[in-house]
């Protein structure tokens, strides 16, 4: 098509981006003859026109088995060069990165010259930091993110003299006849309504639905 693939995508992508937000943790990706990745190529050339570019490199383990160690060589190399550059920012999992990035792309938005420079900016308020997670349990955790992905975002729970259901995604998760599961599971269910992440119904309280709150604190679960 008279071109590199990768320039023919630096023209479909690049020329109208304004703001690339690039994140890493052990690939680079494939060489271009150019480039060491398409991805490295990609910011670079977004940089070489003065457009703002946000990197973040994570440092989360990994289990080495997985590691593709020229991948990672090279990687590092480029990381190095961006540190140079003042252009990393690591994180240390999704919680970290989620806060880092929503905080920083106001700042960016708001304050980089590029974008005052071309009437791009917005004066979104600049919210220091989300909200941090409620400390749940593991069932709590798992109760309330088998709810979210349910399309119905609820939980059934029935309490009868020996029958107790307590059922989302229509799976009950008490074991029949096991007291500790019925235990278990109806303290996970009062801890996410205590935290007001799910709400009960109606005043006889068989359905739970997962609240504003429940949808935001589940997508800052890992």
């Amino acid at each position: 098509m008279g071109d590199r693939p990768q320039a023919l995508i630096n023209k479909q992508i690049l020329h109208d981006c304004d703001l690339l937000v690039g994140v890493f943790w052990t690939r680079i990706g494939t060489a271009t003859g150019e480039y060491a990745s398409g991805t490295v190529e990609e910011i670079e050339e977004h940089i070489k026109v003065g457009k703002p570019a946000m990197l973040y490199f994570s440092s989360a383990p990994v289990l080495p088995d997985s590691v593709d160690y020229d991948q990672y060589r090279r990687l590092k190399e480029f990381r190095l060069s961006c540190q140079s550059r003042g252009l990393y920012e690591p994180y240390s999992d999704i919680q970290d990165f989620r806060t880092r990035l929503y905080r920083q792309l106001q700042l960016k938005i708001n304050r980089d010259e590029y974008f005052q420079a071309n009437g791009l900016a917005e004066s979104l308020p600049v919210i220091r930091d989300i909200p941090p997670s409620p400390s749940l349990s593991k069932e709590a955790a798992f109760l309330l993110k088998e709810c979210v992905a349910d399309p119905s975002g609820h939980v059934l729970h029935l309490s009868h003299p020996g029958v107790y259901v307590l059922q989302v995604k229509g799976k009950n998760l008490i074991e029949y006849g096991n007291e500790r599961s019925r235990a278990t599971w109806t303290s996970a269910l009062e801890e996410l309504e205590r935290d007001e992440l799910l709400a009960a119904t109606g005043p006889k309280r068989n359905i739970f639905k997962v609240t504003r709150k429940g949808y935001e604190v589940a997508d800052r679960l890992p």
